[in-house]
C-alpha cells in the first residue's frame, strides 16, 4: 500500500494491526514525506523523504525573486526525493514476485 504521507501510514498500521493483517508479511506500507516518526514504529515505515528543508528554502528564494523582477527570467528548480527501505516493506516485494 502507498499512502500519500506518513501520517497516513501510522494510521494505516495501526488499522491493519487491529484486522491482524501482518505488515509486511500480509501487505508492504510505503508512506510519504520522510518524517521521524516513521523510525520510531514497529515495524519501522518505509518511505519516500522528499527535502522539506530545501523546499521551503527554495520557494522563498523563488518568491523574493518574483517580487523583485516579476516573472521573467524565474527558473523553476528540481529537487529529488529519496526512497528509504525499513522494516514494512523488507522480503514482501522478493516473495510476491
Amino acid at each position: 500500500m502507498f499512502l500519500v504521507s506518513d501520517f497516513m501510514a501510522l494510521g494505516t498500521l495501526k488499522a491493519l494491526k487491529t484486522l491482524n493483517i501482518h505488515v509486511p508479511k500480509d501487505v508492504a506500507v510505503i508512506g510519504f514525506d520522510g518524517i521521524k516518526l516513521t523510525e520510531i514504529v514497529e515495524p519501522e515505515i518505509t518511505t519516500i523523504e522528499q527535502p522539506i528543508y530545501n523546499i521551503g528554502a527554495a520557494a522563498t528564494d523563488k518568491l523574493i525573486r518574483l517580487i523583485e523582477i516579476g516573472f521573467e527570467d524565474i527558473p523553476n528548480f528540481d529537487l529529488n526525493a529519496r526512497l528509504v527501505k525499513r522494516e514494512s516493506t523488507l522480503g514482501f516485494l522478493q516473495k510476491n514476485k
